[in-house]
């Protein structure tokens, strides 16, 4: 993607993520994705992404930001097929065991998956 659009990409991850941990194809995919298209860079042109993971009490919290200018809305939406394609994943793996929310911050934007033990 940085030769395509000649944006400069960065990936953190903080310590904890358990390879061994089975989350539905592609949905990390769609966060990533989803920061790509619906930002912009920043003053140096790059996007930045930085992946956590937290467990509490039993529940696997898994967050994803973009940092990065958000783009405009040119119009209200409910979340587009991207969020739909990530709950029916976690709803086909987790039945209703799981909470998806995806927020603009002042950095860019948030995604946060919480799954519930299992």
């Amino acid at each position: 993607m940085e030769f395509r659009k000649e944006i400069k990409y960065t990936w953190e991850e903080s310590e904890g993520i358990e390879g061994e941990d089975l989350i539905p194809p592609a949905i990390f995919h769609t966060m990533l994705e989803n920061g790509i298209t619906h930002s912009q860079p920043d003053v140096n042109n790059t996007v930045r992404f930085k992946m956590g993971f937290e467990l509490v009490e039993g529940t696997r919290i898994y967050t994803l930001e973009t940092i990065a200018t958000n783009r405009s809305k040119i119009q209200k939406s409910s979340g587009g097929t991207g969020f739909k394609y990530i709950e029916a994943r976690l709803t086909e793996s987790y039945g209703e065991d799981w909470k998806f929310t995806a927020i603009a911050t002042p950095a860019g934007w948030m995604n946060t998956i919480s799954i519930a033990k299992i």
